[in-house]
């Protein structure tokens, strides 16, 4: 019940003044290039690239998490498809992976490894800090396709031409 959660929207950088938790992978083991999620107990989520320390929340991929709380806390459960990741081709290959919480109403950050002093929020976008995983058996590489359909349509209407014309598609 003490928990701060208000943030639903999606890709929104309010979400890291919730309670939350992130995890970033570094698929290629360069320390410098990762992918990051983040969510919070109520859904909101958010995604992006890190590079060299950069964030682009622009990166939308596919993925999907469900989450439920109970008395004491929340859990949440993910799934994100290797098609939403790229990687260097080949079965067993190492990967970087950190992880962080943020307990606001405790006013807490705690890193899976440690992080320099300071790095506060941040440190997530810090590949190189990253514990290795190893082990780790990824299919072979293929394309991914994103297909977003939308459609575009023009509506006018003129009373004073003749004939007049009202709501012609």
């Amino acid at each position: 019940e003490r928990m701060l959660v208000n943030v639903m929207q999606r890709d929104s950088s309010l979400l890291m003044q919730n309670e939350s938790f992130a995890f970033m992978f570094d698929p290629f083991y360069d320390h410098r290039n990762a992918a990051m999620f983040m969510i919070n107990p109520i859904g909101g989520r958010t995604d992006g690239q890190v590079i060299d320390r950069q964030f682009n929340r622009d990166w939308n991929t596919v993925w999907a998490f469900k989450t439920g709380r109970f008395e004491g806390g929340w859990i949440a459960e993910v799934a994100i498809p290797f098609k939403s990741l790229r990687y260097t081709p080949g079965r067993e290959q190492p990967w970087g992976f950190q992880a962080r919480r943020v307990s606001r109403w405790k006013n807490e950050i705690a890193y899976l490894s440690r992080i320099p002093d300071g790095a506060g929020l941040f440190g997530i976008m810090r590949p190189a800090y990253g514990l290795p995983v190893t082990g780790l058996e990824a299919p072979g590489g293929s394309r991914s396709l994103e297909v977003k359909p939308y459609a575009t349509s023009d509506l006018s209407t003129d009373a004073k031409a003749v004939p007049p014309r009202l709501n012609d598609l």
